[in-house]
């Protein structure tokens, strides 16, 4: 077999019938496996499936290690969706078993688990870029890194501070709204009691995005405020839409979209057209949308939808005979 990777290639004794010795197999298993906790967003793909390869044939080669061979394989699942949470600390690596993120009203928290340790990483960012922990930003709002060494006790590893110099940065590399993936780097300092702990060579890839529903609008300068979130989707003529309602005051806004818009700006039109949209503020009158949507992330598969819009609705004869609704936005999922 041919084997390639980015260290010292080996040198010990060529197999010549196809067959692996369990010391060999071992150490390209241990190759590989260095490769794949140094892996980025670039290589982290083929890293994984060479390290998922090399477990494999250390299972045919060293028949005793298969329940540890393939717990590590079960933990790849497959390379082309995995997601990939590691840091450094403490001489040894930290590899997450399971990893997510979640976005929430202008939040974004990545979190790393393994047993009952847990890393946090706290943002009030939601764009690609790099950011520091430990101080405030242009919003006085502070970003923060935390290790849980023990998720039933009280008591973590973090940057909190209350100096003006950084505890560390994160990169955001990659926030991908359209497949709901974010990846990037990071490092910091964390501290608990008197103590302080490096953590560096963070590096969280392909982590899995939960994004709560989002909806903001101004009607005539007034914030739109819904009390419910009602998606519809017909299959058969391939549209999707919503209706957020704000049932205290019988107020409404609707949305109704083809399953197969791309990102981009399209106008709103009249039935049987898509995009429309409309508002109402009581049951008499229903106004027709005149304005335009922004669509910045679109993922059918996931029943996801992303964007931005305003517009002015209108109703001939009634009173008012419009609305104009401004600032508008929205981040839903119609699943």
């Amino acid at each position: 077999m041919t084997c390639s990777c980015n260290n010292e290639p080996y040198e010990g004794p060529i197999i010549t019938d196809g067959e692996l010795s369990c010391t060999i197999a071992s150490e390209l298993t241990e190759v590989a496996r260095n490769d794949f906790l140094n892996s980025d967003s670039g290589n982290f793909i083929d890293n994984c499936s060479n390290y998922r390869a090399a477990l494999e044939q250390q299972l045919l080669s060293c028949p005793d290690t298969g329940y540890n061979s393939l717990a590590l394989i079960d933990q790849l699942n497959n390379c082309e969706t995995n997601s990939f949470f590691k840091v450094d600390f403490d001489n040894d690596t930290y590899t997450a078993l399971s990893a997510e993120a979640h976005l929430s009203y202008g939040a974004l928290t990545i979190t790393g688990r393994r047993d009952n340790k847990v890393f946090e990483l706290i943002l009030n960012e939601t764009d690609e870029g790099t950011y520091q922990f430990g101080i405030p930003d242009v919003n006085n709002e502070m970003n923060t890194a935390r290790y849980i060494p023990n998720a039933t006790l009280n008591e973590s590893w973090d940057t909190a501070t209350d100096s003006e110099q950084s505890m560390g940065e994160i990169t955001i590399s990659e926030l991908n709204y359209s497949n709901l993936k974010v990846s990037g780097t990071f490092n910091f300092t964390g501290k608990k009691n008197d103590e302080t702990k490096a953590f560096v060579n963070g590096v969280f890839i392909n982590i899995p995005l939960i994004k709560d529903n989002e909806f903001f609008a101004l009607v005539d300068g007034e914030e739109f405020e819904d009390t419910q979130i009602i998606p519809y989707v017909n299959q058969e003529a391939e549209w999707f839409g919503f209706v957020l309602l704000n049932q205290d005051v019988s107020e409404n806004m609707d949305f109704t979209f083809h399953r197969n818009t791309l990102p981009g700006t399209y106008n709103f039109g009249m039935i049987p057209q898509l995009p429309r949209a409309g508002y109402t503020a009581n049951s008499d009158y229903y106004y027709h949308a005149s304005g335009s949507v922004t669509i910045t992330a679109h993922n059918r598969d996931l029943g996801f939808v992303m964007g931005t819009f305003e517009f002015n609705a209108d109703f001939e004869g009634a009173t008012p005979e419009s609305y104009t609704v401004t600032e508008g936005s929205f981040c839903l999922s119609y699943f």
